[in-house]
């Protein structure tokens, strides 16, 4: 019994252990944050990862499609960038909705949408599964990286997606930018951070502490690309960075991450596509020489690779593989050097090693516009680990390949595949579909038939057009060589297309293909278009001025001067190009004796520079020689009076008076020059005959005495002494 004024203990059988305190306390906790984030959702509040990449931040969110009735459409401010696509609202039944994201070649660059994988694709799923509506949209944008694309999901997650084909890789060291200090974290605290990420409730607190998800220091890009390139000069802005290298590596792969969260969010599945770059027959974009390369290692590098090139252009591929080999063993990192043994080696049969020169030109590209093996390994570590199928494009190119290199048969520049590459990149994503069990393909499906509907659509016109514009990229890409190809191409497709004219032209003259540029000038310049539509009209009239100028045709150069600022009052180039070439063209006539022809380009150059004494003696000179004396002496005086104490102005100013038969003052402005000069033997053979017509014959004689002794057998000097003695004897 116990005992009085004492409580009842409570048998230990019946006190709860730690442990389960500690797993009931956490279970209570789970509850609530669950609940909140229940609670949480259904006001709106998404995950900061799903909204804001903590690297970057945009300007601003422009939606990509906008309503248009019941439909879903391209906003008109995005077809710059975009394909123009359109899908229904409401998705309809039994329908699978699968928007196709990347950059340009999702786009289908140098095309469009149709013979892009995505508008192949687009054929081939009906036909190889009827059982089911297929609504296939390209959602590619020009220059897109991954956490653009990533942005761009965000957006079409709410579309009630089932699907994302992801080609992502080629643009991610395409756009300038800065990172914050979020990059130098410690890899389990950054994936703490982006688990953390895909919280409501952290969301929440985070915008409440921070006011978002972008971390300090990071960049705010524009809300569409702005590329270095676009900045720049060209690849010239792009220098090895290992640092910014490794930081944009890390941001792709936090990119491809996040795609997949935000995918799976909204019930859909995702597909990655492994990009495939041209190895053969696309040379680097930048190369730079091994830090610490001292001069006698360059002038050797520099000895050693004129020696291989040459050697290859002669054909000697044993003396070309001695001297590429011993300037990539003194520098190893030099890109083009590597691309040149590639090209070597692969003529001398040695294939595997060709492909691995090729391979590490690409990856010691300093404007690495294709994708490095660290990306590709990047890619496959993060569908590993979230379990999302590949479609390995670059081993399929490869396979497909000539000695699996792949060049200009798989692709058109430098990352672009062919239409026939996009179609068998569409045939390998419906069979990854059928492996997803997204698509049951029919056996025998006619493939066939729906590849014959796509290029039924193709027509030369357009692929003319596209090669063009593909002529135009690699020509800001400084890829001059190849971009004369693609325009010459071009114009073989759309000969109508005097734009292509242009192009070709402009590349023609860069490589210094003169007679080429001048025909493709002349071409357009025989036309009247309108400069609104053609804006590169003018620029075809000022090219050809400056190639007539450097064959000579000054008077040509200076009716396309003409005409170019005609077209264009405020042209800079024209402008400035016309007062030189009119001086050119005006000396070389007064040079020839052309004088009647000199003065109209002078009084022209006199309008543009007006006051300029000697454009004023050039025209009375060119007066003078037209015959015209009494015009020219208003002109010679300004010119005088800009240079009292100039002979040549003086003699000039008595010649057209001698013209006008004023003799005093000839004779005046005769004696000024030979008083300034006394070696002016012209001037002095003018005072002559002037004192000869004036009877003075003892001054005649002395002048024609002066000027046997400036000049020695001096005949009509000679005869005019002899003439004036003999009338002295008489």
């Amino acid at each position: 019994m116990a005992k009085k004024g004492h409580a009842k203990r409570t048998p230990d059988h019946q006190r709860l252990p730690l442990w389960k305190k500690a797993l009931f306390g956490g279970i209570a906790v789970l509850l609530f944050f669950g609940f909140l984030e229940g609670v949480l959702a259904l006001f709106g509040v998404k995950p900061l990862l799903f909204e804001d990449d903590p690297y970057v931040g945009f300007a601003a969110k422009i939606p990509l499609f906008v309503k248009e009735g019941d439909k879903m459409v391209t906003a008109k401010n995005k077809v710059k960038w975009f394909n123009e696509q359109s899908f229904p609202r409401k998705k309809a039944k039994d329908t699978v909705r699968i928007f196709c994201m990347g950059g340009s070649t999702t786009f289908g660059r140098p095309y469009r949408d149709k013979t892009s994988f995505c508008g192949w694709l687009r054929e081939f799923l009906p036909a190889a599964d009827a059982s089911k509506g297929w609504e296939v949209v390209n959602a590619g944008g020009i220059s897109y990286a991954s956490y653009r694309v990533a942005a761009l999901m965000e957006e079409l997650a709410e579309d009630d997606p089932d699907l994302f084909v992801i080609y992502c890789g080629q643009n991610e060291f395409l756009e300038r930018r800065t990172y914050a200090d979020l990059i130098d974290m410690p890899a389990g605290v950054r994936g703490l951070q982006a688990s953390l990420s895909k919280s409501r409730v952290y969301s929440l607190l985070s915008r409440v502490v921070k006011g978002g998800g972008l971390a300090k220091g990071a960049s705010r890009l524009d809300t569409e690309v702005t590329t270095i390139l676009d900045q720049s000069v060209g690849p010239e802005a792009y220098t090895r960075d290992a640092e910014w290298r490794e930081q944009v590596l890390s941001h792709y792969r936090f990119n491809l991450a996040r795609m997949v969260d935000i995918a799976r969010a909204s019930g859909a599945e995702v597909v990655f596509v492994m990009p495939a770059s041209n190895l053969r027959n696309s040379s680097p974009f930048k190369s730079e020489h091994r830090k610490g390369l001292g001069e006698d290692d360059l002038a050797a590098w520099q000895a050693a690779y004129d020696k291989a090139r040459s050697a290859f252009e002669a054909g000697d591929k044993v003396a070309a593989t001695a001297a590429i080999t011993q300037a990539v063993e003194i520098d190893p990192e030099h890109a083009d050097t590597q691309y040149l043994q590639g090209r070597i080696l692969e003529a001398a049969g040695d294939f595997i090693g060709a492909k691995m020169a090729y391979e590490s030109a690409l990856e010691n590209d300093i404007c690495p516009l294709r994708m490095v093996a660290d990306m590709r390994a990047i890619l496959s570590a993060v569908a590993t680990g979230r379990g999302v199928p590949v479609v390995d494009f670059h081993r399929m190119m490869e396979a497909g390949a000539v000695h699996g290199i792949p060049g200009e048969d798989e692709f058109l520049d430098h990352v672009h595949p062919t239409i026939e590459s996009h179609r068998l990149l569409a045939l390998a994503l419906v069979d990854a579909l059928a492996g997803m069990g997204m698509a049951k393909v029919a056996d025998g499906w006619d493939e066939a038939g729906a590849t014959a509907r796509v290029m039924a659509r193709v027509d030369d016109n357009e692929r003319g057009i596209a090669l063009r514009n593909l002529a135009n990229v690699l020509q800001w890409a400084g890829k001059y060589e190849d971009a004369y190809a693609a325009a010459k191409k071009s114009l073989e497709l759309t000969p109508g297309d005097a734009y292509a004219n242009f192009v070709t032209g402009d590349l023609a003259e860069k490589l210094g293909k003169t007679e080429e540029a001048m025909k493709q000038f002349r071409f357009l310049t025989g036309f009247d278009l309108n400069t609104e539509d053609a804006p590169y009209f003018v620029g075809a009239h000022y090219s050809y001025a400056r190639l007539l100028t450097e064959a000579g045709d000054l008077a040509g150069s200076v009716r396309m001067l003409r005409k170019t600022l005609k077209l264009k009052s405020d042209h800079e180039g024209a402008a400035e190009a016309l007062p030189n070439a009119l001086q050119a063209l005006a000396t070389s006539l007064l040079q020839a004796g052309k004088g009647a022809e000199a003065v109209e380009p002078l009084q022209e150059l006199l309008g543009l520079r007006s006051g300029d004494a000697n454009v004023e003696n050039w025209l009375g000179i060119a007066l003078i020689q037209a015959a015209r004396p009494e015009e020219a002496i208003p002109h010679l005086k300004k010119a005088l009076a800009a240079s009292p104490e100039n002979p040549a102005a003086h003699n000039n100013l008595a010649s057209a008076y001698a013209q006008t038969g004023d003799k005093i003052g000839a004779a005046k402005h005769f004696q000024e020059t030979v008083r300034l000069n006394p070696g002016h033997f012209g001037a002095m053979a003018n005072l002559g005959e002037l004192y000869l017509e004036a009877g003075q014959l003892d001054a005649a004689e002395r002048a024609f005495q002066r000027v046997l002794e400036l000049q020695p057998g001096n005949a009509a000097a000679q005869a005019r002494l002899t003439q004036i003695r003999e009338r002295k004897a008489h």
